[in-house]
């Protein structure tokens, strides 16, 4: 008899910003009871994922007939790679091997932490010596 597929409960992300290390944002995540560590790249790092991820590939223009080599990113790749990069904890995980939801929530995360907005309470505002903020002048 098969086995008969249960709602499997809600998963208990936290998306909280906890911290910077270096000036790079981290986040901690639980999921199904394991905690997940992952991080912020910084541009460099950043940089040398999406070149691994870019390949260049002819591209035809059906009016045209005219062939030209085009910069194609592979997001799937890019995806991967920045995963397996971002994931501190725990340590020596195989990307390829985790399941799809997890691989999906922490994805979320890693994009919040790379193209989310800051929120306003993490930008210091620097303060006049009257402690008013920066003066405007025009």
């Amino acid at each position: 008899m098969p086995t008969r597929v249960t709602k499997e409960p809600e998963a208990d992300i936290e998306n909280v910003l906890e911290g910077f290390t270096d000036g790079l944002a981290w986040k901690k995540l639980g999921f199904r009871g394991e905690v997940y560590l992952v991080r912020e790249l910084p541009i460099g790092e950043y940089d040398d994922i999406v070149k691994k991820a870019t390949s260049k590939q002819a591209v035809t223009d059906p009016d045209t007939g005219v062939s030209n080599d085009v910069d194609i990113l592979d997001q799937n790749l890019q995806s991967r790679l920045m995963l397996k990069e971002c994931l501190v904890e725990p340590k020596s995980i195989d990307v390829k091997k985790l399941g799809t939801r997890l691989t999906v929530a922490l994805n979320r995360a890693i994009n919040e932490l790379h193209y989310g907005n800051e929120p306003d309470e993490l930008r210091p505002v620097k303060k006049d010596d009257d402690g008013e903020g920066p003066k405007g002048g025009r």
